[in-house]
């Protein structure tokens, strides 16, 4: 209730519908690979939109990137901290529910974009009545799911996937270089083994093995159901990933875009 006075006047995630068809969009999460990424999605920004997820916001911006597309989820203000609040990312806009920390949702007013999810009913019926309930986007575990639902809303065909570990380094590092969670590891009798991209397996968590699994199932779904869609995962590690194309991010160069985009 209390982002609807900055929700209700803003459009909604459906304005975005077939804005980049036929074109590529790299999704950035923040995993540990990501620091190792940033040349590339530096070489390819300029091309495509870039669509981050709260986490992957500051270690872009440390590398000189400003994401097109920032994606919340989260209700709790714990996830303030991903998102500078000393910049208010001009030329960034914001894709939110409306459960995000109105004190977020406030910093982007004017530059959001609203969607729902399947757990809102009750509120998105109310909104139905209104005639403003937003576009429904997959959820499931990691708000990386739901940043990969929105590029292919916008009509890509090519989703390239940067810092999507879902995985920990074998030091127990959880996450990229200027992220929030920058310097947090875990010890290993906190973790479990899943194959990985690039070694038979990598550690991770209970928690992120379970995510991988969600994951694995809506890609495998997607694909399945979009034979004109390629989903490259652009890693020099990190779990395997099912259903994706395996890259090393040093071999995508800016040719690897076929159609450059229009701004937001």
């Amino acid at each position: 209730i209390a982002n609807l006075p900055v929700l209700l006047p803003s459009p909604q995630v459906d304005a975005l519908a077939g804005r980049f068809a036929g074109g590529t969009a790299l999704m950035v999460a923040a995993g540990p690979t990501l620091t190792r990424a940033l040349p590339m999605i530096r070489r390819l920004a300029p091309r495509c939109p870039v669509i981050a997820v709260g986490t992957a916001v500051k270690p872009l911006l440390a590398g000189g990137i400003r994401p097109h597309l920032a994606v919340t989820l989260d209700c709790s203000p714990l996830t303030l901290p991903q998102f500078p609040d000393h910049d208010p990312l001009p030329g960034t806009w914001l894709a939110t529910s409306a459960v995000a920390p109105p004190e977020l949702v406030r910093r982007f007013a004017g530059r959001c974009f609203g969607y729902t999810f399947a757990g809102l009913r009750g509120f998105d019926r109310w909104l139905a009545g209104l005639g403003r309930r937003p576009r429904l986007l997959n959820v499931g575990g990691t708000v990386s799911l739901t940043a990969i639902d929105l590029a292919v809303l916008t009509g890509c065909t090519r989703i390239i996937l940067c810092g999507l570990d879902l995985a920990m380094t074998e030091d127990g590092t959880t996450h990229a270089r200027d992220s929030i969670y920058d310097g947090q590891t875990r010890r290993p009798d906190q973790m479990v083994m899943v194959p990985g991209n690039y070694r038979e397996t990598v550690p991770t968590t209970p928690q992120f093995a379970g995510y991988l699994r969600q994951m694995e199932a809506y890609l495998s779904d997607l694909t399945g159901s979009r034979g004109d869609l390629c989903v490259i995962n652009a890693t020099d590690g990190g779990a395997l990933l099912r259903n994706t194309t395996l890259v090393r991010p040093d071999e995508l160069g800016p040719e690897s875009v076929e159609r450059p985009y229009d701004d937001i």
